[in-house]
């Protein structure tokens, strides 16, 4: 069966990284979406998309 995916935005935010640990543990297919997100903020290798919620382009570009 294939994981569901889900779009963490805000990751780099307060509140992700609790968020983004419990959909990892429950096996979710994960990409953190943030105006300053990086790798290196995480422990495990997830998919990243920089970019800004208010645009449009870069959210089409974070979902595909």
């Amino acid at each position: 069966m294939e994981k569901l995916k889900i779009l963490v935005i805000g990751a780099s935010g307060l509140l992700a990284g609790p968020v983004i640990r419990k959909l990892d543990e429950k096996g979710y297919d994960l990409r953190l979406f943030s105006r300053s997100v990086k790798p290196s903020m995480f422990i495990n290798d997830y998919k990243i998309a920089q970019g800004d919620v208010f645009n449009v382009a870069d959210l089409e570009k974070a979902v595909t």
